[in-house]
């Protein structure tokens, strides 16, 4: 059988890549409302699913009209702090500037060069239905063109999940 659309296997699958087992990616987002007051501080939290989960990166963002500097206020400028922790465990001893922690999305430049992430130094395992919760606080004063109170942030965990096991696939 040839390789074309529609008709077996793409030829960049290989036979072992039918099944490739019962873990697979999944990302976990939570938005956080973060006051526009420098100081102020905000919190969100993320429900992991009942099933085995290994966190090994993060990354995040304000978002929001960030691309017109000129009418929005908002810029991908970094200016704010982080610390997370779950149930078990608090992962910081204090607030830290999150594009340390986990890399940025930008260079103060709303957000048009490129950015880098920071993997975990060691991928943190949940069993499965654990909490992580993130504070967020605000470095500077920020006055949004549509003064509102609040600017969003939003985090998103990285990683991979165990969904039970898997299901071979016939041809």
């Amino acid at each position: 059988m040839q390789n074309l659309p529609g008709k077996g296997l793409s030829p960049l699958l290989g036979k072992f890549d039918l099944d490739p087992g019962n873990w697979r990616p999944l990302f976990y987002p939570v938005e956080i409302a973060v006051p526009v007051a420098a100081g102020g501080i905000a919190a969100g939290s993320v429900s992991i699913n009942n099933m085995p989960y290994i966190w090994t990166r993060t990354t995040h963002k304000i978002v929001g009209d960030t691309a017109d500097t000129s009418t929005s206020n908002l810029f991908q400028d970094g200016q704010y702090d982080v610390n997370f922790r779950d149930e078990q465990s608090v992962y910081q001893r204090d607030f830290a500037p999150a594009d340390l922690v986990f890399g940025g999305y930008g260079a103060g430049d709303g957000g048009q060069a490129g950015g880098f992430v920071i993997d975990m130094p060691y991928p943190i395992a949940f069993a499965g239905n654990a909490t992580v919760t993130f504070e967020v606080r605000n470095r500077v004063l920020r006055a949004p063109a549509d003064l509102s109170t609040t600017f969003t942030v939003v985090f998103v965990l990285h990683g991979i999940s165990s969904w039970g096991k898997a299901r071979s696939r016939t041809r």
